[in-house]
C-alpha cells in the first residue's frame, strides 16, 4: 500500500493566526514531524500556502519529500513559480503538470489568467 499525506490551508505567516497567537510555522513542523513519523514521503498540498514571504521556506522545508501542489485562493502563481515551476506546463493559459507512478496517474491542474 502506498500512502500519502494531503495538506490543505497552511496560512503561514499571514496576519489573522498571529493576531490570535498561532504559529504557524510551528504548527508546520508539527505535521511534518507527524508526517515522518508515519515514514510517509509524498505530500500533496491543496494551496492556500500563506504570505509570498513564506514561499521559499515552505518549499525548501519539503525538500525531502515527493511534492504535488494545486494552489488555493491565497496563492500568487507568479510567486510559487519561482520555488516550484520545473514541472509545470503552460498552454492556453492554464497550467497545469501531472505525474504517473506504479498506482496512480494523476493530473494537478493549476487554471489562472496570466494576461
Amino acid at each position: 500500500m502506498k500512502e500519502l499525506a494531503y495538506i490543505t490551508d497552511i496560512h503561514l505567516d499571514e496576519q489573522y493566526p498571529g493576531e490570535i497567537g498561532v504559529d504557524t510555522r510551528n504548527n508546520f513542523r508539527r505535521i511534518l514531524s507527524d508526517i515522518n513519523s508515519r515514514k510517509i514521503k509524498r505530500i500533496i498540498c491543496g494551496g492556500d500556502i500563506g504570505e509570498s514571504t513564506s514561499n521559499k521556506w515552505f518549499f525548501e522545508t519539503l525538500k525531502p519529500y515527493e511534492l504535488n501542489l494545486s494552489l488555493g485562493n491565497h496563492d500568487t502563481f507568479a510567486e510559487v513559480v519561482k520555488h516550484f515551476g520545473e514541472n509545470l506546463i503552460h498552454s492556453r493559459e492554464e497550467f497545469y503538470y501531472s505525474f504517473e507512478d506504479e498506482i496512480f496517474k494523476s493530473i494537478f491542474w493549476i487554471h489562472l489568467r496570466i494576461k
